[in-house]
Parts: C-alpha cells; structure tokens; sequence
C-alpha cells in the first residue's frame, strides 16, 4: 500500500504588539499566525534583523475544514522592539526519507534512500545523513525556489544491500545555523511488506 500525502503550506501572519503594551509593560509581544496547512508537522521560528530567537510554537490544531493552525509568540523589550528593523516569523522545512524499492535491492543489490525537506525558508538549510547514529557525507542540493516562495532540498543516499538489511534507523537531518536539527527517518522494518 502506498500513502501519498498532498502538502499544503499555511498562511503565515505576524500580529504587532499593543502600544498599551509597549507603554505600560516595556515589552512588545509579537504573536505569529501561521493557518490553512496541512500535515500537522510544521513548526514556526522567529527571526529578528536576520537573527534566530529560539521560541516554542504550538502544535498543530485540526480545523473543521481538515487543515491545521499553529501559533508562537515572541516578548522583546521596548528597546529592542524600537531598534529592530525586521521581526518575521517563518515556517521550516518539512523532512521526509523515502525508503529503498524492493526491486532495486533484490537486482542491484542497492538500496537508495532519498530525503526530500521541503516548504523551508530561507535557503540555507542543508541536509545530511546518518545510519544507526553514524554520520554519513553525502552531497545535498542547493535549495530549490519553488513558486510559493518556499524551498526545497533533496539529497540521497546508498548502502549496500547488506548495510541496509543490517541497519536498525536512518535518518536525514535538516540544519541551519542557529536553528535546532530537523530530522526524518524510516527504519527497515516500516519498508516490510
């Protein structure tokens, strides 16, 4: 059986702090809005002048239309909220690792995984591999501008027949400076028929 899922990428929106804030507190809370996606596995992360705030976002809500909504908020002092140029609030990229096909390993005596990350911003994601908790080189493709604005990256990845009957998980990790790893993985038991 094959499960193909359709990819939707959420509108995204920042909502300004409250000038009562501002004067009253001497902070400024920016929340972003990010709705109308779908799976329910994107994450939100802010960005002030260029620079990443780590910051939690909620997980995905279902909507009663089937996609999903998340939010995060960011507090900055009055000072910094003044002295900012650009504050935005971006999702990350997506990371899937499709499995080997049966008939590659059985007549090539291969198998070839691929990681796709996709539905990134901005495009200096790169993508790298491990097997069983090894780290593995493999080259990665520059990130792809895709229509909506959004990136792309593939890399992929072959092990020998054995390796890959041996392994127990490989995954592939999505990476940028200052933000965390994301990470997708299969394990060869979820490939059995």
């Amino acid at each position: 059986m094959r499960i193909i899922t359709c990819v939707t990428c959420p509108k995204v929106s920042v909502l300004p702090p409250s000038s009562a804030e501002i004067s009253s507190k001497k902070t400024a809370t920016l929340v972003c809005v990010a709705n109308k996606g779908f799976p329910s596995d994107w994450s939100l992360s802010w960005k002030v002048d260029g620079s990443s705030r780590s910051q939690e976002s909620s997980a995905g809500l279902l909507e009663k239309d089937g996609l999903y909504s998340w939010s995060s908020s960011l507090t900055l002092s009055e000072q910094e909220w003044m002295e900012s140029v650009s504050v935005s609030c971006v999702t990350r990229p997506k990371v899937s690792v499709l499995p080997p096909s049966s008939s590659e390993i059985s007549s090539k005596k291969t198998a070839t995984l691929v990681c796709v990350a996709n539905k990134g911003f901005p495009s200096d994601w790169s993508l790298s591999w491990k097997v069983d908790g090894s780290s593995r080189s493999q080259e990665s493709s520059a990130g792809l501008l895709e229509k909506d604005g959004l990136y792309s990256w593939s890399s992929s990845l072959t092990l020998s027949e054995q390796e890959w009957m041996e392994s127990v998980s490989v995954s592939c990790e999505a990476t940028r400076s200052g933000q965390p790893a994301l990470t997708g993985h299969v394990t060869r038991h979820q490939c059995s028929e």
